[in-house]
């Protein structure tokens, strides 16, 4: 039997399409993809739980986590907040101060080099294949207005690759 959850998914994915399809052209390109690829998701899952008869299909851990439960609570809860302090940094110095694309790359950057413990030329690689993919691939064939750092509105940068 298929959990409510990935019932309740299947159909709020379907009615995000069928409301996505009346939007404008420019405006329907990014629901309808999101909604399509959450849907198949979604559809996948709900073919494993059918399959499975609601057993679970993998013994594999999520993300860092072993399926018996065996990491101590406290290393659990200290993994935890790393990554509420990596969100919280990102969108405060991100959203707020400094301004999406600037800040995305530097935290990509940060990221790779600090947390994941990457080396110098993989660190720059990886954010450089962002930055190349999202400014030249993403940025111009979905040409949003990206939101501006409170920073740049107050000195009145004039930095047209930041927005």
């Amino acid at each position: 039997m298929p959990g409510a959850l990935t019932v309740l998914a299947v159909l709020l994915f379907t009615v995000a399409i069928l409301e996505a399809i009346d939007f404008p052209p420019v405006g329907r390109l990014w629901p309808m993809v999101v909604a399509s690829v959450g849907l198949v998701l979604a559809l996948d899952k709900l073919v494993l739980d059918l399959r499975g008869r609601g057993k679970i299909l993998s013994r594999e851990g999520i993300l860092d986590l072993a399926p018996d439960m065996t990491t101590p609570l406290p290393i659990i809860y200290k993994r935890a907040a790393r990554v509420a302090i990596w969100l919280i940094g990102l969108y405060l110095a991100g959203l707020w101060l400094f301004g999406f694309k600037l800040v995305v790359t530097l935290f990509l950057f940060l990221f790779f080099k600090i947390e994941a413990k990457s080396g110098w030329l993989m660190s720059i690689g990886m954010t450089a294949v962002w930055a190349f993919f999202f400014v030249f691939v993403v940025d111009k064939f979905l040409p949003l207005l990206w939101p501006q750092g409170w920073l740049i509105r107050v000195f009145g940068l004039q930095l047209p690759w930041l927005y």
